[in-house]
């Protein structure tokens, strides 16, 4: 009876290491998906100064 136990209880962790592995791939899709739009802020950010500044030296 013991073995059955501990067996129960073993598979119940597994399980639970695979949804938390499961929950943690999520995570970190969502977090590398909001880095990437930050990046794509920025990139466009870095853009428009440059062509403002390229402006600014034509005027003067």
């Amino acid at each position: 009876m013991e073995d059955s136990s501990t067996d129960k209880k073993i598979d119940r962790v597994e399980k639970l290491i695979q949804s938390n592995k499961k929950d943690l791939n999520s995570a970190m899709i969502v977090y590398n998906n909001k880095i990437a739009k930050q990046e794509k802020v920025l990139t466009e950010a870095k853009k428009a100064r440059e062509q403002a500044k390229q402006v600014s030296d034509t005027t003067q």
